[in-house]
């Protein structure tokens, strides 16, 4: 399914309004079994931690944050940067807070704190949930505002390509983590981007794709981070929106596990 998952991320970046013709899932199962596949590759005893709904109960994600109240601060902050489209900005936010989130997990586990991933997600929200909103923006924000800054080179100036070498169920990407298991680094961070599918409330013709700009019935890209704990033999996979909710409209796109 390569070829057609770099179409699809083509698709997925300029939010083009189509129908959904692939599979799709509101489970995280399909991304943890093709970690474990790409982890086989070169060890058999590394554990992946996703987000799920069952373990300790997850309160905002992070992706929650701004609240309508803190938005106009946002706003406001990111209006005073060379900022060229603060709407479009806030609207594909996943990226900063996901790099947020992973750095939160990081800290948490080189302080020996780390304990369960939807606790981290609940501090990395109440982190910025109590910040002043201009300073939780300037954090989460300040190096993305640039949009020479965004993909993979925001999250490391070493990381090399494009949106495509990092996206899930791409054999590139397949190799990166096995390379990152091989790392000398205790704890290293790079970003996975999923494709995903955003459902509208009604079944659309056509004419109603073509005429409205809705965030809606279209492919989307998603970016996750991923934390290689060599220390503990694990990736943990930091969404800052937590996990998948069942009867929301967003749904991973399935791929092959190998």
């Amino acid at each position: 399914m390569g070829t057609n998952l770099n179409a699809l991320l083509i698709d997925a970046i300029l939010r083009r309004r189509q129908k959904c013709i692939y599979e799709t899932t509101y489970s995280y199962d399909i991304v943890k079994e093709w970690l474990e596949s790409a982890v086989a590759m070169i060890a058999e005893d590394w554990k992946i931690i996703e987000p799920t709904l069952n373990s300790t109960k997850l309160g905002s994600a992070v992706s929650q944050w701004p609240n309508k109240t803190q938005m106009k601060y946002v706003r406001r902050w990111l209006n005073q940067q060379p900022c060229n489209d603060v709407e479009d900005l806030l609207e594909g936010a996943c990226e900063p807070l996901a790099f947020y989130l992973s750095v939160y997990v990081q800290t948490a586990i080189q302080e020996g704190v780390f304990l369960d991933l939807n606790q981290s997600i609940n501090g990395a929200f109440e982190n910025l949930n109590n910040m002043k909103p201009s300073k939780a923006a300037e954090i989460v924000f300040k190096d993305y505002v640039n949009p020479n800054n965004r993909g993979p080179v925001f999250w490391s100036s070493t990381f090399e390509g494009s949106h495509t070498d990092f996206l899930f169920g791409n054999q590139t990407m397949k190799s990166k983590v096995a390379a990152a298991i091989q790392s000398e680094s205790c704890i290293t961070i790079m970003p996975l981007y999923i494709l995903n599918y955003i459902f509208d409330g009604d079944e659309l013709t056509d004419e109603d794709l073509s005429k409205s700009t809705v965030e809606t019935a279209q492919y989307s890209c998603h970016a996750v981070g991923l934390i290689f704990d060599s220390s503990h033999r694990r990736i943990i996979v930091a969404d800052p929106n937590g996990p998948l909710i069942p009867g929301s409209n967003m749904e991973f796109i399935q791929v092959p596990s190998h």
